[in-house]
């Protein structure tokens, strides 16, 4: 079907209208056989001479002016020959309307020459053949009004027909301007769309080139290729982006190598800690044993106190013993020589005790020593035992020139016993003194075995707590080097990208360092 053109309508117009007139040429030819009229032969070639040429045009493909004035021609042309086929017959009168319809069938041409044509073939029918052969238009006798009335409603009609043809070509052209001004805006569009397209096209190929290049892990490479301003800010994001993750991959790989220099330092220094802290605990338990071995030697020294107290004690019976002789004296005064001897060992035995006392002080004062600041006490101690010591050295002595003088008195016995009565109370009180501080020694030696078990139990807690930390610092180590492993990994996967050479350089001498 033609397409909805006044080119178009022409072209099916003038196939309708060939198509109407082959038609009534062959209702026309099948009536005279039916009828039986004569003049068939003549009226048979009438017709297709009518049809011959605007058909020949119509093969040909030609649809102009000829074409279509030539078919509404031949078309108005075979209802006259239509009434001399069927003339003196009762129905020729009706097909007078045959006219009117094949001047309507032309109207399909939508030309107003083909139908002025048209109207021109049916006047002149009716106007010459009407005057001079009436009876090949009408039945009976023609006549000039009826010939004027068949005229006036002709033209009316072709007035009509005129009209409308001339409106529907003027909305066909309307039509026509349109569809050539929405072809041009459709072709316009279609530029600028296809415009577009290039554009996306240049836009879509370069950020698809700049993502692979970031599949493969560059990110030196930017879009550099001058983008359409609507795609502008796709490449500046796009850059920005690559520019924001190359800084930061390169700052990851910068921070990778740092945290494996610190992981490898962390790892160095747990190691020296762990050297360190078993070469503390070996200390610690090196200084537990001595600390152990002066816990046995004053458990040792304070059995000796109390020996030495056991025999103060013995002492003080001794001079009491002596008094109770120093009054028998003074009515026995033969015994004087005898209780003389029993003074001498007695002194003797106070210059063994003496002897001893100062022994003692001095292993005090050596232990004392080694024990450092825990054993300032003994020191003190041991001072104030050696003290004692020559005090008691200086009793026996002058013991000893006491009882040298009562040897030496004899005759005056009874005074002799007197002052060696009062001296034997003198020997009483510096042997009590002896006693109380000796006790005072043995409480002092108490105290500082307590303080020395309290030493060990915090030197045991101190070990503890050491080994804890070397189990500590073990764990620290084994930590550093995970972590040191993770930096390990951290940083191969960072060098699958490429962050062009000033970043490389800069990471490399990150590495080497």
């Amino acid at each position: 079907m033609h397409e909805l053109t006044l080119d178009g309508i022409r072209k099916t117009g003038l196939t309708l209208v060939l198509g109407c007139g082959a038609g009534l040429s062959a209702a026309t030819l099948a009536g005279m056989l039916a009828t039986g009229a004569d003049g068939f032969v003549s009226v048979a070639l009438s017709l297709v001479a009518l049809l011959a040429y605007p058909a020949w045009l119509w093969r040909k493909g030609d649809a102009g002016d000829t074409a279509r004035l030539a078919a509404s021609m031949a078309i108005v042309a075979i209802p006259a020959v239509m009434l001399y086929a069927f003339r003196g017959m009762a129905w020729q009168v009706d097909l007078h309307m045959a006219f009117f319809a094949a001047l309507a069938i032309t109207a399909v041409l939508c030309d107003w020459r083909a139908i002025v044509g048209a109207t021109a073939i049916v006047a002149v029918h009716h106007l010459l053949v009407g005057m001079m052969l009436p009876e090949w238009v009408f039945i009976g006798a023609g006549s000039l009004p009826r010939i004027l009335l068949h005229a006036v409603i002709l033209l009316a009609e072709a007035g009509a027909l005129v009209f409308i043809c001339s409106r529907v070509v003027a909305l066909l052209h309307a039509v026509a301007e349109k569809n050539a001004a929405q072809a041009a805006l459709e072709a316009e569009v279609a530029a600028e769309r296809n415009a577009r397209m290039q554009e996306l096209e240049l836009a879509t190929t370069a950020l698809a080139d700049g993502l692979a290049g970031l599949s493969r892990g560059e990110l030196h490479r930017t879009i550099d290729r001058q983008f359409p301003d609507a795609y502008a800010a796709i490449q500046r994001h796009f850059n920005q982006a690559i520019s924001a993750l190359r800084g930061l991959v390169v700052a990851v790989a910068g921070g990778a190598v740092q945290l494996h220099q610190s992981s490898s330092h962390i790892t160095q220094a747990a190691d020296e800690l762990a050297e360190r802290t078993e070469r503390t605990s070996n200390r610690i338990e090196e200084a537990s044993v001595a600390l152990a071995q002066v816990d046995e030697r004053l458990n040792h020294g304070n059995q000796t106190l109390n020996q030495t107290v056991g025999r103060a004690n013995a002492a003080i019976d001794s001079v009491q013993r002596g008094r109770g002789v120093a009054d028998l004296a003074v009515k026995r005064m033969e015994g004087v020589a005898q209780s003389a001897v029993g003074i001498d060992a007695v002194i003797e035995g106070l210059d063994k005790i003496a002897f001893q006392t100062r022994v003692l002080a001095m292993n005090a004062a050596v232990e004392a020593g080694r024990a450092g600041d825990a054993g300032r006490g003994f020191a003190v101690v041991a001072d104030l035992v050696g003290q004692l010591a020559m005090r008691s050295e200086e009793e026996a002595k002058r013991a000893r020139e006491q009882l040298t003088s009562t040897q030496e008195q004899v005759a005056h016995a009874v005074e002799a016993i007197a002052e060696v009565d009062g001296a034997l109370g003198g020997i009483e009180s510096v042997v009590g003194d002896v006693h109380g501080l000796v006790a005072s020694i043995a409480d002092e030696y108490g105290a500082q075995v307590a303080a020395l078990g309290e030493i060990g139990a915090a030197f045991r807690t101190l070990e503890e707590i050491t080994q804890h930390n070397a189990a500590m610092v073990e764990e620290c180590t084994a930590t550093a080097r995970a972590l040191s492993e993770e930096v390990g990994s951290l940083t191969s996967l960072t060098d699958r990208f490429q962050t062009g050479t000033k970043d490389a350089q800069q990471v490399g001498q990150l590495q080497a360092a």
